[in-house]
């Protein structure tokens, strides 16, 4: 998921002392989403690219 470790204890350990509420992890859910939703896009905006490099590589041979 993309992680690192030090979060994850911070926040067990945050979660377990009675730190960690519900407002903030309601308050990081939408900006999860967001983060996944923008990385998704990025991938699918990449491979595009790719494609469209390859296209004209293809294309430029046949014309010249």
């Amino acid at each position: 998921m993309g992680i690192c470790n030090e979060s994850l204890v911070n926040w067990r350990k945050l979660h377990k002392e009675g730190k960690l509420g519900k407002e903030k992890q309601i308050f990081s859910d939408p900006i999860r989403e967001e983060l996944l939703r923008l990385r998704k896009e990025l991938e699918e905006t990449k491979l595009e690219r790719d494609i469209l490099k390859k296209a004209v590589g293809i294309f430029s041979k046949r014309d010249g």
